[in-house]
Parts: C-alpha cells; sequence; structure tokens
C-alpha cells in the first residue's frame, strides 16, 4: 500500500491497538495517518530535511506519533524536559537551531515568545493531524535523527549527534534489529512507565513500535497502577528505574499479591545502581525477567545482562552488545588487567561514534581515537568480559588524597531496612578538601525529627560494619524526597547548594 510506514503490524493489522495513553487509542492505521498527516503540517510550516523540530510535551500518543513524522520526513528531533526553567528551555531551542516546536497546550505557554514556531497538537494543527492532508512516506530519503540533549549537571546540556544513518526503511529496519536482540519480540503489549522525553523510555517505546508491540503510555508513575496496567493489558515487556523498584518494594505486601504479573517477559532497567538485594527481591517476585543494561545518551547501549547471568554475578550490568568493546584504564591510559578498577573506555563499531553539537572541543576531549571514548563512569572488567561499575569520574569525592565513591555508600544505605532513599555528595573542606556527606528518605516519616539522631547513629553503626569509616558521612541529613530526575537520577548539585548541617 503507497504511502504508509514499513512497520510490523500498519498492514497486517490495521484495526488492532497501536498506542494507548488511557486517554485516547490509536490503531496501526490511525497511527500511520496520524503520522503521515504530521508530516504534511510540518511540511507546510517550512520544515525541510536537514532541519531541527523539537518536542515539549507530556506523555500521550502524539509524543511518539511526532517522533515517527520526524524521523519519516528526514528531521533531527530533541525531546525537551518540561520540568526544565525558562532560560534552560530558552537556551535548547536557541542552541539546537529548532525551527518549530510540537508541543501540548500545558508546555505552550513554556517556549519563548519571539522563539520558534509553535505547533499544538491540541489545537488547530491537532485537528488537521487527525482529518487533514497526508504526507507520502518515501523509505529511500534519509532518515531523521533523534538528538538528547545531556543532563546538564555539571554545566550547560549539549545535544548529543549520533554518526552514520541510513534511509527511512533503513532506520525502521534498525529499530527493529534492537527490539529482536534485547528481547522485544512485538509478541504483546509494552508499557510506557517514565517520562518521554528521556532515552531510555522513548527507545523502548519506539524499538516495542518497530517490532509491532502495541505501547501502552502511563502519564504519571505510580507503583500500584504499574501492578494493576500489567495485570489488565497482560503487558509483555516494559522499562524501568531502580527507584521504582524500591518503591513497588515498599507497596504492602497484600497490595503486591493482590495482581498477575504473570504475563511479564521482559523488564529492562538501568540509568542508576541498583543495590544487590533490591534486585533479589524483584527477580524473586517477578520472575527471571529482569535485563539490567549500561547506556548513556551518546552511544546508546554498551552492556546488558539477564536475570540468570546477574544471578550467577550479581552487580555486573553484563557484557558488552551492540559490538562495543570495554576495557578499565588507569590514570595515564593505561589498560588495566581483569579485575582492576579504572576509568571505562568504550570502543564503538565503525560508523557508531557521536559528537556534541556545536562543541568540537568537548567532542575531543571525549575521544582518545575517532572511535574510543569515556563517558567517565569508573569500573572494571572481569576475566569472562563481564562489566562492573564502580561510579562515575565526575562524583568521585577525594578526601585527604583518596578517591572515595558514592555509589557505594549509596548502596549500603539502601540496604538498610529504615532507609527508603539515600544520596552522598560532597561538600569542600580547607583541610581534607571535600568531605561526604549524605541525605537520607526514611522508609518511616515517623522517624524523622526528634529520633534524627538515634536514626543516624544506628546508620553510622551499621556503615561502620559494612565500609571504611573514612567512608562514613560526615553529616546526614533526612528529607521528605531527594532530588531526582524522572529516570531516577539524582542531581547532587543541588544537594549541595541546599546542604543544612545537621543539627
Amino acid at each position: 500500500m503507497t504511502g504508509t510506514l514499513d512497520l510490523p503490524g500498519v498492514l497486517g493489522a490495521p484495526d488492532d491497538i497501536c498506542l494507548d495513553d488511557f486517554r485516547g487509542r490509536r490503531s496501526w492505521r490511525d497511527f500511520d495517518g496520524d503520522v503521515r498527516r504530521l508530516m504534511a503540517v510540518l511540511a507546510d510550516h517550512g520544515v525541510r530535511a536537514g532541519d531541527t523540530v523539537a518536542l515539549l510535551m507530556h506523555n500521550r500518543v502524539e509524543y511518539l506519533e511526532t517522533v515517527f513524522a520526524c524521523t519519516a520526513l528526514g528531521v533531527t528531533c530533541v525531546p525537551m524536559n518540561w520540568h526544565m526553567a525558562a532560560e534552560e528551555i530558552a537556551y535548547v531551542l536557541a542552541d539546537s537551531g529548532a525551527l518549530v516546536v510540537v508541543c501540548d497546550d500545558v508546555c505552550r505557554d513554556l517556549v519563548p515568545s519571539g522563539g520558534p514556531a509553535v505547533v499544538s497538537v491540541d489545537g488547530e494543527a491537532g485537528e488537521r493531524i487527525r482529518t487533514g492532508a497526508a504526507m507520502d512516506v518515501a523509505p529511500d530519503n534519509p532518515a531523521g535523527k533523534i538528538m538528547f540533549y545531556t543532563s546538564g549537571t555539571t554545566g550547560r546540556p549539549k545535544g548529543v549527534r549520533l554518526d552514520g544513518g541510513g534511509s527511512v526503511a533503513d532506520e525502521f529496519a534498525e529499530y527493529r534489529r534492537l527490539a529482536s536482540g534485547s528481547g522485544v519480540e512485538g509478541a504483546g503489549p509494552h508499557l510506557v512507565t517514565g517520562p518521554l522525553y528521556h532515552g531510555a523510555p522513548l527507545m523502548s517505546a519506539l524499538l516495542a513500535l518497530a517490532a509491532g508491540a502495541p505501547v501502552l503510555i502511563m502519564t504519571r508513575w505510580d507503583a500500584e497502577a504499574f501492578l494493576a496496567h500489567v495485570q489488565e493489558h497482560r503487558v509483555r515487556d516494559t522499562h524501568l528505574v531502580p527507584i521504582m523498584f524500591v518503591r513497588l518494594l515498599r507497596l504492602p505486601k497484600d497490595v503486591r499479591n493482590r495482581y498477575d504479573l504473570s504475563s511479564l517477559v521482559t523488564v529492562h532497567h538501568g540509568a542508576a545502581p541498583v543495590p544487590i538485594p533490591v534486585k533479589h527481591q524483584m527477580i524473586e517476585w517477578f520472575g527471571p525477567v529482569l535485563r539490567e543494561y549500561w547506556a548513556s545518551t551518546e552511544g546508546g547501549t554498551y552492556t546488558e545482562v539477564t536475570s540468570a547471568e546477574w544471578l550467577r554475578r550479581p552487580g555486573t550490568v553484563g557484557r558488552p552488545i551492540n559490538g562495543y568493546e570495554v576495557f578499565a584504564v588507569d590514570d595515564s591510559g593505561t589498560p588495566l588487567p581483569p579485575g582492576q578498577p579504572g576509568t571505562l573506555c568504550l570502543r564503538a563499531p565503525d560508523g557508531g561514534g557521536f559528537r556534541y553539537h556545536g562543541d568540537a572541543a568537548k567532542t575531543a576531549a571525549t575521544f582518545s581515537d575517532t572511535l574510543t571514548f569515556s563517558i567517565g563512569d569508573i569500573g572494571y572488567v572481569d576475566e569472562d568480559g563481564y562489566v562492573f561499575l564502580v561510579d562515575r569520574t565526575a562524583e568521585v569525592i577525594i578526601s585527604g588524597g583518596v578517591n572515595i565513591y558514592p555509589a557505594e555508600i549509596e548502596l549500603c544505605l539502601l540496604e538498610h531496612e529504615a532507609v527508603a532513599d539515600a544520596a552522598v555528595y560532597s561538600l569542600p573542606d580547607d583541610e581534607w578538601g571535600e568531605t561526604v556527606h549524605a541525605a537520607v528518605v526514611l522508609a518511616d516519616p515517623a522517624q524523622s525529627g526528634s529520633h534524627d539522631r538515634v536514626v543516624e547513629e544506628t546508620l553510622r553503626a551499621a556503615l561502620a560494619e559494612r565500609i571504611a569509616r573514612f567512608k562514613v558521612p560526615r553529616t546526614f541529613r533526612f528529607v521528605d524526597k531527594l532530588p531526582r530526575t524522572d529516570a531516577g537520577k539524582l542531581n547532587r548539585r543541588h544537594l549541595r547548594l541546599g546542604h543544612r548541617p545537621s543539627a
């Protein structure tokens, strides 16, 4: 059929459900038409192959339709975090060179006046997307790419442009290849649990769609609602982050036992370290369906590990996939032997590199040669090629000349029954250079307040049994929540700026 997207399910079962955000549904026929009509709307706004379109929208079916429209038009798509401040949004729009912002009415006011043209899927453009003229897809034309911006916790965020590329048909075929390799076969629904402006939830959804799976979209995370969706819709695969594991495990046992999760086949997780006891509990509950990965905005997914492999090597993030090589080096760049921690380096497959948009110096500083780079993670590779992460270079605390890794201390805290969430960070110190501090969310809020000192001493004693005393935080703060992104990543800079010493 002329003018349809080359996706399994579009032709095979046009009336089956393709997208559902629990407010609106799209069949594969609807999806195909919406994507091609949105292409026509963007073209009418002067968007052409090679241009850039920004996407500022909450989770909804139109989000994924917009990404596919940009891909088919040969346009760079820039997903934007709607939590950003006005200045940050203006910066990304200007830096990316976006000609158009596709948004919903909730986010429309976040677009600065005098900026790019605005296309709201809730306004006149939305009506055209549903009823207007459609544009044909040219499968042989160059495909558009997604340009994610880095988190920016250590400075201005940078757009990451991936090297390589092929035709529209090639891009969809690559999505299907990646989906199959990661256990997503299109045999059942995929559930989106996180914000689609983050790389992992978005790419997971795109791969599922390319594999022919219906994609269900949660508009916000809720632990029990997740369980209900899995049971009701017989969800086959999904993506979670470790903080979601913790919140699921905090549900009362009678609530957890109320739901049938037997449909789950693959649960991908990553973005942050997961305490070993937490993962053991999740595998015991969900079954051996967890599939952990190590990835970044820059290079995609580097390693992956099944539940069975992880149980034989607790703590690993797996062995390299997608043609990557991984090895650890010392401060001089010399490769280290198996089991010895150092800066992890990656060698990308030919044509699989990246560059920072508009920042040749940062790109050059990241690569040691044309294909070998580091994203700042510290870890080691064992004798069988399994990768273990220790921390990030940017987050290492150097106190009295000794390297201290926050992730190690956080994992010990998270394993304590009194702790629901924890973050370790540094503060400058005239004598030691840096000192170690912790912010803790208690599992039982009633323990906070007048009991803080008692809980603090309990945690100090527990840590002293597990780690060297110089790693034990000098102060503890008890807070209601931590400054995490929707992907579960910590903003340590925010913790440092908001630090208040213990009484």
